[in-house]
């Protein structure tokens, strides 16, 4: 989230965050996909950090990215 944030030319990840989820549940809304309201495992996979500071790294399922592409919304 905070690489997607420098990306956007936000302040701190928690725009990202707010983002990436929304998409996250329009999308699991619209395809009637819900894991107890947690939509994000529809979009990508998590990896937990290793260290102690480090962050959760999401991976965009490639699906998603091609999906996004085909919209044009990238």
């Amino acid at each position: 989230m905070s690489q997607m944030a420098e990306a956007m030319g936000w302040k701190s990840f928690s725009s990202s965050n707010a983002h990436y989820g929304r998409l996250a549940q329009l999308l699991g809304e619209e395809l009637d996909f819900e894991n107890d309201g947690a939509y994000l495992s529809a979009l990508g996979t998590f990896i937990e950090p290793r260290e102690r500071g480090d962050h959760w790294l999401i991976i965009m399922r490639p699906q998603v990215a091609e999906a996004l592409r085909q919209l044009d919304w990238t």
